[in-house]
């Protein structure tokens, strides 16, 4: 066996974390990279642990480029992320 034949490939780098949004700040520039996006993709999962009643317990969504996670639980205002997510001229893709 010749010494080229003997390396084995890199193994591929691990897949980058979505960034996990808790703050205002944080809520603010994804509204921001949101708002001219064409389409956007959100996901949301729901706590449903000694209750009848769903909560609300994380959003991810995407634009195609990079994946978000949004805590709903954290203490800031989602109404600016609802207002994106209001826009007529952006298609949405969800699942519950």
């Amino acid at each position: 066996m010749t010494e080229a034949a003997s390396v084995s490939p890199a193994a591929p780098a691990p897949p980058a974390l979505a960034p996990f949004i808790q703050n205002a700040a944080s809520l603010e520039l994804l509204v921001a990279q949101l708002q001219g996006a064409p389409r956007i993709a959100l996901d949301t999962e729901f706590m449903r642990e000694k209750t009848y009643l769903a909560e609300l317990a994380l959003l991810q969504l995407s634009d195609g480029s990079t994946p978000q996670l949004v805590d709903p639980l954290a203490d800031m205002n989602l109404a600016p992320l609802m207002a994106c997510l209001m826009n007529p001229g952006c298609t949405k893709v969800l699942h519950a």
